[in-house]
Parts: C-alpha cells; structure tokens; sequence
C-alpha cells in the first residue's frame, strides 16, 4: 500500500510540474473552428497586415483535427494584446507580425544537450509559434536639390502602399535595391514613421520604455538614409525582437493587457521565450539585463529552476526569428 501511494505520489508531482511548465510546456487548450474567438482572430489576418489587422501567416496554418484547431487558446489571448492597444513597452500597437507555425517534425528543431532527449514540437503540437517579421521600416522621398522631379515635396518610398516588413531573422536583411534618382532626390527612412512627410498622422517616431532604449542600446526616433537600409534592418529587428519580450514578459503587469493585471490561473505570461543567438550576441550586456527581467517576472522561479522554460536563446532561431510557447 505504502508503495503504491508514493508512486500516486510520484505521478501526482510530475503531472504538477507539468502543468506548471517546468518541462518547457504545458497541455493544447484547443479552440474549436467554428467558435466565434477563431473567427474574430482570423478577421485580423491580411495579405497586406496594417494596424487593426496585423497578422499574416509565413507559409501553412495551423493543423486542423476535426472541429479543432490546434493553436493554443493562449495563444490567440498573447496575439490579440500585441494588437489590440498601446502595449507595455511603446506607445501603439503593432502594425504588422508575421506568424510562423511550421514544423516539418513531430519532435523539436531546437538545440538540445546530447545527455537529454529530443522533446516534442511546441509548434507542431500547437502551443507555440515564432514571430517571423515585425512591423515595418517606412521610408520618404524627399528633395536633395531643386531638380528633384520624382519627389518635388516629400512622399512616401517607393509608392503610398508599400513598406519594408523588419526581419526578425538574421538571414533576412531588407537591402536598398529599389532605384531612384539618387543625384537629386534622397530617401529617408524610421523605425514605425515617415520622416519628413508632411502627413503628422505617420510622421511621427514612436515613444519606447527607457528600459528597451537602454537594452538595445540606439533611439528607434532617429532617421537614416535609406541607402543604410541593410544594417538598419538588423537593428531594428533587435528592437523589435526585445520589445516583443518585453510586451510578453510584462503581460500580466497592471495596465498593460487589463488594467488590474492578471495572476494565478488567469495568468497570460508565456512559459518559454526562445530569441534568436544573434540577438544574444548583439545585445551583450543587454542580454543581462533580460535576464534580470525575466527573472522579476516568469512565475515558480522558473528562470532558475528549469532549462527548458523562461527566457533563453537558440541559434536554430537566427534564420526563424522569436519563438514563444505555453
């Protein structure tokens, strides 16, 4: 008898710590088809994704399994506060994340010690997802002399439509590649804004938390030529891939998603945050910093107490960019 209920035991704490995350995951909270939240969250899909419908898919949707979807409920609730209002971190919401749930494996892409077993796909089983873009680098047009006949005032580059999606990946830098007249007109670009346009409604740079400036080490407000455009494309993918962190890891915080903020069951804070090497390595002693923050905010000390949960980095991820799971 005595056997059999330290064995109960033994089930009963595992099947804790897994609920709990402390293997790197938790079990699909599915959402059916045909319910009104995965139709709402659809609606918020576009070809060409812009503030209000941000989101767009980066290849396959995620797998169907009769009525249900399997893309974590939790999922769809982290996506929505990253679109819905000016989250913690900056002053708007996204403009544009570009969602990749392709796993061509049952098992995990991510790198794993030769000691421990390969763990199932956060991403084929639906509790995970990577963030492969991140709104956009926006550029102007604008007069170098007064010969300057394409843009004799300053307009948007290279047309009213089109914008520069931020890679999160490294393999993925934008390059200047669209011509212009380079003599007499010049292209400015911003992080989120058109400088120099005279239309005040997307001229202006956004505000950032002095503590993502500090981590990333450059001010998002400053322009750029456009001809910088490649380098520039790395930085603001950094910035972009911390101020996700940032919005994720303060989730749960008052006034960021609800104003009284969230705990215990109602928690939203993801179990695992996975970036990109590349951004470790950029960050340097930024990198200590997020630590420090992941730290004060993943619940059950998990930062300390489990390898595969809270904040960490993995090279795999320098060609998919930001992964998260629950």
């Amino acid at each position: 008898m005595l056997g059999l209920f330290a064995l109960a035991l033994i089930f009963f704490f595992v099947g804790l710590l897994n609920s709990l995350g402390y293997n790197g995951t938790t079990e699909l909270r599915k959402v059916s088809k045909n319910s009104q939240e995965w139709k709402n969250f659809l609606s918020s899909f576009s070809d060409n994704p812009k503030r209000g419908t941000p989101f767009k898919w980066k290849g396959s949707q995620p797998q169907t399994s009769g009525d249900y979807v399997s893309f974590d409920k939790r999922l769809i609730r982290s996506l929505e506060y990253l679109k819905n209002k000016k989250t913690c971190g900056w002053d708007r919401p996204h403009e544009n994340l570009t969602i990749d749930v392709n796993s061509p494996s049952q098992w995990s892409s991510y790198s794993v010690p030769p000691d421990k077993p390969v763990p199932l796909s956060t991403i084929r089983r639906g509790v995970g997802l990577r963030i492969f873009q991140a709104d956009y680098i926006k550029c102007t047009e604008h007069p170098r002399t007064d010969r300057c006949t394409e843009a004799p005032t300053p307009k948007k580059f290279p047309d009213d439509s089109t914008n520069f999606p931020i890679p999160l990946s490294s393999a993925h830098l934008l390059s200047p590649n669209i011509s212009y007249d380079r003599v007499h007109c010049q292209v400015t670009c911003g992080i989120d804004y058109h400088p120099l346009l005279l239309d005040p409604s997307d001229s202006l740079p956004p505000g950032y938390d002095e503590k993502i400036k500090s981590i990333v080490k450059f001010d998002p407000a400053v322009p750029f030529d456009y001809e910088n455009i490649t380098p520039m494309s790395r930085k603001a993918g950094l910035l972009k891939s911390v101020l996700i962190s940032y919005e994720l890891m303060h989730i749960d915080d008052p006034g960021c998603e609800t104003p009284d903020g969230s705990s215990g069951y109602d928690k939203a804070i993801p179990i695992t945050l996975i970036l990109p090497n590349w951004i470790r390595a950029e960050l340097g002693d930024g990198w200590d910093k997020m630590i420090a923050m992941a730290k004060n905010q993943f619940p059950f000390n998990f930062q300390a107490s489990s390898p595969l949960a809270a904040l960490s980095s993995d090279p795999v991820l320098n060609v998919l960019g930001v992964h998260f799971n629950y």
